[in-house]
C-alpha cells in the first residue's frame, strides 16, 4: 500500500471550509429550484430537510465517490536550493489538480 503525505490540521481545515462553500451552493440551487417549482410558496420542513439531506448526500456521492470529477485543492511544494546553505519553499494551488504547466526539473 501507497503511504500518503501528512496533512496537517490547517489545510484540512481549509479543505473542509472550501468543501463546505461548494456544499452551500448546491444547497442554494436545490433550495431555489424547490421554491421556483412550488410556486414561490415555502417548503414542508420535513420536505425541505429531506432535499438538503438527499443533495447533500447526492454531492458527495457524485464528486468523491465515483471520482468522475476532482474539486480538491492540489498543493504543490517545491523546494528550490539557492546555494548551498539557503533552500527555498515555494507553495502552488491548484484548483480541481489538472494544471499541466507546472513542470519540475
Amino acid at each position: 500500500m501507497e503511504k500518503t503525505p501528512y496533512v496537517g490540521p490547517f489545510l484540512r481545515i481549509i479543505a473542509s471550509v472550501y468543501d463546505f462553500f461548494l456544499l452551500l451552493g448546491v444547497w442554494f440551487l436545490v433550495g431555489s429550484l424547490a421554491l421556483w417549482l412550488n410556486g414561490g410558496e415555502i417548503l414542508n420542513p420535513v420536505l425541505g430537510s429531506l432535499l438538503v439531506f438527499l443533495s447533500g448526500w447526492a454531492f458527495y456521492a457524485f464528486f468523491w465517490m465515483l471520482m468522475i470529477f476532482a474539486l480538491n485543492l492540489t498543493i504543490y511544494t517545491v523546494f528550490d536550493q539557492e546555494s548551498e546553505s539557503e533552500v527555498k519553499k515555494h507553495r502552488f494551488l491548484d484548483p480541481g489538480g489538472k494544471n499541466q504547466e507546472i513542470r519540475i526539473s
